[in-house]
């Protein structure tokens, strides 16, 4: 009979360098379920609540701490310890009154981070491509894995959606354009927050960060806001 989820395992030299944890004391580490991101967009949420958020010292603890119904992600209650944890997605425990967000940190791993609970349920995604429906409305695949119906509108690849979770209702559309902020979601700039200042014939964008110009794919980045971030995304 075959495997359902794939291995509960992954060797911790095969982990993805965005999993920040202590490879040589541990051989191998919880893997993630398929879900809405893919391993190197996630991280396990037994990860995140054990070793980061310190909840419990063991995965028994954190198993009770999820099967009672204590964690709550983009507005749904999850109960599986491999759920894949993605780039902005919205952590709420309702029993410490305590919100967190899924972000990068200067060196591209992923980590929580603290913020108002009044924004736990709002998340950026990015527009990866859009599809004609039967009538006359489009569906926009999302970053996250989201599909979402939307009536005939300027919506284009590569911009961001602001959504509203559970009902991923679009807040803002965040679009990809010179003078946007945008975070770095891969290479060795992963982490950090810039401003699009021009857009080559070749694809390339060319960032401002800081004193720094930075020039990098445009699959590299995610548009965060016009002038500032619309959320907490980034980990300082």
């Amino acid at each position: 009979m075959a495997k359902k989820g794939g291995d509960r395992t992954v060797h911790s030299l095969n982990a993805p360098r965005t999993w920040h944890f202590p490879r040589k004391e541990k051989h191998y580490v919880v893997n993630i379920r398929p879900g809405p991101h893919s391993k190197r967009e996630a991280i396990p949420l037994l990860m995140v609540l054990r070793d980061m958020l310190k909840l419990g010292e063991t995965r028994k603890e954190i198993k009770r701490i999820v099967n009672e119904g204590n964690i709550i992600i983009n507005g749904r209650v999850v109960k599986e310890l491999r759920y894949p944890c993605g780039l902005s997605d919205g952590i709420w425990i309702p029993k410490l009154d305590k919100a967190y967000r899924i972000v990068l940190d200067n060196k591209g791993r992923f980590k929580p981070v603290e913020i108002d609970k009044k924004e736990v349920n709002l998340r950026i995604v990015k527009i990866e491509n859009k599809t004609p429906v039967k009538g006359g409305k489009i569906q926009l695949n999302l970053s996250d894995g989201t599909n979402i119906l939307v009536d005939k509108g300027d919506y284009k690849t590569k911009d961001s959606l602001l959504l509203e979770s559970p009902s991923n209702k679009i807040k803002k559309v965040l679009t990809h354009k010179k003078g946007s902020v945008v975070l770095i979601v891969e290479g060795k700039h992963a982490g950090k927050l810039a401003t699009l200042q021009d857009i080559k014939e070749d694809g390339k964008l060319v960032l401002k960060e800081k004193d720094s110009v930075i020039e990098t794919p445009e699959n590299y980045v995610l548009v965060v806001g016009d002038k500032k971030p619309e959320i907490v995304i980034t980990y300082e």
